[in-house]
């Protein structure tokens, strides 16, 4: 019979024993009191299996003492297989004389509700991706009538093909085994269901994408005349080129039933093969006018045009002030342009399940179960926008180098940016956290009021400010007969990282707190301890971001309130790097990475699938030692 008192929708027929170490009795987790949670992170690799081969050739011909001409090629192949936990599925008004007997006795005859489960008798969801690369350029490079000159076409084509190769199923097959008795949700299923599960397993090439680009380029500079601190100099350049990219979907994926994805998520909309192409050209000039021994001006304009996104002019100006020989002076400002990629405007709309378990604060204000009843790995789709803006820039810096001794220089740079049109999406968490903003656009419900899909679109956010200050220290010593030691830091200071996430909205600080989809640390450095001597080098290095507000979307399950702000740690890692240079054309290197073999900082983000700390600037593999061997033919 079912548990005395139960008022929740969520029970598993195995807690509290569960099954470890897949599922485990966590009353506080998603599973709930009377349920068990998946630890999906244990089958979650942290690095997939992957293969690389690559070549990079370049041949040369001097035609004559101002001419000589080139080709390159580049060739790269890669085959990465990801492996993830068995993919969730959920299957709605089933027949009771499907569950555990006690259930089905309690119940009576009918129907309930449905069930959430793990495909595990199916295996760990495995894509078998590859990708193939080629780039090939033929160019000349010289001098003709005073002018120096670099010009070439070029080809580059990249191919992906996504196959699935385990743990995605046929969704019509398996919920029939299900609804028959024969696939049992509950645990251990019966031969007969192990035979229909591994009939509906899918092995199956589902998506295929092309990307080609077709180019011209070519640069010339030149001496115009003298001036009071040098030649003022003139470059200008042009390019043209095509870009294609292709989508091929199989006819499986097509027929919407794959288990896993977008089977079950609710949601038909067509999946279509597409053919996307834009050209684009680009003119630009620079000067360099070194109007004395002291001063040295920069003037640089350029204009791009894009088929589908417009034309921008963008200039820069520059100013280089040198009083003496130990003090530089340097500042720059302009404004800048970037258009959307192809994929932003046209890449194929893809179906899956956020990122972690998000809470659902409308649920909850209902008084409804945080965790029971209103957490969720709640249903995505991921789509692009064809009605993307450019994004545009304003920016400047000034600063100074300083050489303190012959040995010692610092340097100081502050910057400013500020940018308009962020293309960008709202994340998971910040959507399912601002349900009055949301609901509607990019949040779907039932008429229950639950979260049926989460809408994650490209847009133009709104705007972006954000300035500090970057540092430098570098210090070498004199030869010695004990060696050459040498120092160096760099670090940047931010002073503020605001953002908005629409054209209207308030900005946001992101600066020392997780926002959205990243942090922005106030601080970050990298110091360098290095020796040397003769053919031997020697380097310490330290690599440090500081602490942060955590990302702030778990739940109090006893009191229904979102758990009080923490912060995340700092983060220091250090590691030991070596090189011996046994001949002219043949050096040793070696390492040892992380070499107090520090743990990343616990972190509760919910924006990336690995859990438990942010793996945008953290490594979590600890200590790991590595040797190379490069052997130059020259």
């Amino acid at each position: 019979m079912l548990p005395a008192g139960t008022t929740s929708n969520r029970v598993n027929a195995s807690a509290p024993g569960c099954n470890p170490p897949a599922t485990v009795y966590v009353p506080t987790g998603p599973g709930g009191k009377t349920a068990c949670s998946y630890d999906y992170m244990q089958d979650t690799e942290i690095y997939p299996q992957s293969d690389k081969v690559g070549f990079i050739g370049r041949a040369t011909l001097a035609v004559n003492a101002d001419t000589q001409v080139f080709a390159e090629l580049l060739q790269s192949s890669a085959d990465t297989v990801y492996r993830l936990s068995p993919n969730p599925q959920r299957i709605r008004n089933l027949p009771t004389s499907i569950l555990p007997a006690a259930y089905a006795a309690a119940l009576g005859t009918g129907t309930f509700s449905g069930i959430r489960w793990r495909m595990s008798e199916a295996g760990n969801r495995t894509n078998d991706v590859t990708s193939t690369a080629q780039r090939v350029v033929l160019g000349a490079e010289g001098v003709f009538a005073g002018w120096d000159y670099n010009t070439a076409v070029s080809h580059a084509e990249n191919n992906v093909t996504d196959k699935y190769v385990d743990g995605y199923t046929l969704f019509d097959k398996m919920e029939a085994g299900i609804r028959s008795g024969a696939i049992n949700p509950f645990g251990a299923s019966s031969q007969a269901g192990r035979d229909i599960i591994n009939s509906a397993k899918v092995n199956d090439e589902a998506r295929k994408s092309k990307g080609v680009t077709d180019s011209v380029d070519a640069k010339f500079s030149t001496a115009l005349t003298k001036l009071a601190g040098g030649d003022l100099a003139l470059a200008v350049g042009l390019e043209s080129r095509r870009e294609t990219s292709s989508f091929t979907p199989s006819t499986l994926l097509v027929s919407n039933n794959i288990a896993g994805d977008r089977s079950g998520s609710g949601l038909s909309t067509a999946l279509v093969a597409t053919t996307d192409s834009r050209t684009v050209a680009g003119v630009f000039g620079e000067i360099n006018a070194p109007i004395s021994k002291e001063v040295e001006l920069q003037f640089a304009l350029r204009s791009d045009s894009y088929s589908d996104a417009g034309s921008s002019t963008n200039p820069k100006v520059g100013v280089r002030w040198q009083p003496n020989s130990a003090v530089v002076v340097r500042g720059s400002a302009g404004i800048g342009f970037r258009a959307p990629s192809l994929y932003d405007l046209h890449g194929p709309t893809s179906y899956g399940t956020a990122s972690s378990f998000l809470t659902d604060p409308q649920c909850v204000s209902l008084g409804l179960d945080s965790i029971n009843n209103c957490t969720d790995q709640w249903p995505v789709e991921r789509r692009s926008n064809d009605q993307l803006k450019p994004e545009k820039s304003q920016q400047f810096s000034f600063g100074t180098v300083i050489e303190l001794s012959k040995t010692f220089t610092a340097t100081v740079d502050y910057w400013n940016i500020a940018k308009t049109d962020v293309i960008s999406t709202v994340g998971e968490a910040n959507i399912v956290n601002n349900p009055t903003r949301y609901n509607g656009n990019l949040i779907t419900r039932d008429t229950d009021g639950f979260i049926t899909n989460i809408l994650l679109k490209k847009e133009n956010q709104g705007g972006l400010k954000t300035s500090g200050f970057d540092f430098g220290l570098d210090w070498r010593g004199d030869n010695s007969s004990v060696g050459r030691f040498s120092a160096s830091l760099n670090g940047t200071y931010i002073l503020n990282y605001d953002r908005q996430f629409g054209k209207d909205d308030p900005y946001q600080s992101n600066l020392g707190a997780f926002l959205n989809d990243q942090v922005i640390q106030k601080w970050r450095h990298k110091l360098s301890l290095g020796w040397d001597q003769g053919p031997y080098n020697v380097t310490l290095s330290n690599s440090y971001s500081s602490s942060y507000t955590d990302h702030n979307v778990a739940y109090d399950p006893v009191a229904n309130v979102q758990f009080p702000a923490r912060s995340v740690d700092a983060y220091s890692l250090w590691d030991l790097t070596g090189s011996w240079a046994v001949t002219k054309n043949l050096k040793l290197r070696g390492g040892i990475l992380n070499l107090l073999d520090t743990n990343p900082p616990y972190s509760n983000q919910s924006y990336y699938f690995l859990a438990t700390y942010d793996p945008t600037y953290t490594d979590p593999r600890g200590r790991s030692a590595y040797v190379s061997v490069n052997y130059s033919f020259k």
